[in-house]
């Protein structure tokens, strides 16, 4: 495992170890042939393969199984549908659009893969990152996305028009986190503040490289993944909670923390906006609740040596 991988999950593990959950299995590792990387001895089949309904992209939950160099493909109640192994390579932030395209974020090679509704092979790669971390795609096909880099000179890309390469660069002192879009096309990045030691998040207009801070100033916290609810409604997983806080439009404060979790890395809501999917890489598992109560329905583990990245098919509307 390269030094810039193990920099990336270091606050992940600290974080772990801080809420109690030191007991969880450490899986021995052996190396990767070709990939640098390190996956599981217990490592499972490196075939790809879609059941029916991972074929159709319909009620799919997607999760980056990275000690496995895989994205696993559930159906929302947690029936393995499918897993995706072709061009992944420490598999981190997922997205799915509209139209069912699933993008992920390969830390391990500085790439973002695309896979079109259906298929388990890439049909496009983006490249000219390092640490890429969360991706996310407007609907007019723009994506973006959030590089760690080494934890302290991350970029924000911007790949306009289909390129394969960042057509817009935006640097920060440390590095972006989560980042989502809401539904006028407005970009949303979390960070965290090493001058003030918290949590803060920009709003990008369309086009514009200047973002405003939004006055969320959440101290001492890790920022994780973002998502929006059709509300408008700013949900931030705060990985030091563990949980998420929920901010009406316009606020600076949360209304709501949805806790309970042991870990919280990051999130996805499903297209309904009633079921919340919040990941624990070391569980490893994905934990449902209902939204926005928080109340826990299940958690979906089959399988997963970790779970980093959380997608759904179809995406919340936002």
């Amino acid at each position: 495992m390269n030094a810039r991988r193990i920099s990336a999950i270091v606050a992940v593990a600290a974080l772990s170890a801080a809420a109690g959950c030191s007991n969880h299995q450490v899986i021995p590792l052996q190396s990767a042939p070709g990939s640098g990387l390190a996956v599981p001895s217990n490592a499972v089949s490196r075939a790809g393969w879609l059941s029916p309904q991972g074929k159709a992209g319909k009620g799919l939950l997607y999760v980056a199984d990275q000690p496995n160099q895989r994205v696993a493909i559930f159906t929302q109640t947690g029936t393995p549908a499918g897993q995706i192994t072709d061009a992944i390579a420490g598999p981190d932030g997922l997205y799915a659009d509209p139209n069912g395209t699933l993008y992920v974020a390969n830390f391990g090679a500085g790439t973002v893969t695309e896979y079109p509704k259906g298929q388990t092979t890439h049909s496009k790669t983006l490249t000219g990152s390092i640490g890429p971390k969360y991706v996310v795609a407007g609907h007019d096909g723009t994506v973006y996305l959030s590089d760690f880099a080494d934890g302290t000179n991350g970029k924000l890309y911007e790949y306009a028009g289909g390129s394969t390469t960042p057509t817009t660069t935006i640097s920060f002192s440390t590095f972006p986190a989560g980042i989502a879009l809401d539904r006028h096309g407005k970009l949303y990045v979390a960070y965290t503040d090493s001058g003030n030691n918290d949590i803060e998040v920009l709003k990008f207009a369309p086009g514009k490289t200047t973002g405003k801070n939004l006055g969320i100033h959440i101290k001492f916290d890790n920022a994780g993944g973002l998502a929006f609810d059709r509300n408008d409604n700013l949900l931030l997983d705060d990985q030091s909670l563990p949980g998420v806080d929920v901010f009406p439009p316009g606020a600076t404060s949360p209304s709501q923390q949805i806790k309970g979790f042991s870990l919280a890395y990051q999130i996805a809501l499903n297209h309904g906006n009633t079921h919340l999917y919040v990941s624990n890489p070391f569980g490893p598992s994905v934990v449902e609740v209902a939204y926005p109560s928080g109340t826990p329905i299940r958690s979906i583990s089959n399988s997963l040596a970790g779970a980093y990245g959380v997608a759904t098919s179809p995406d919340s509307p936002y």
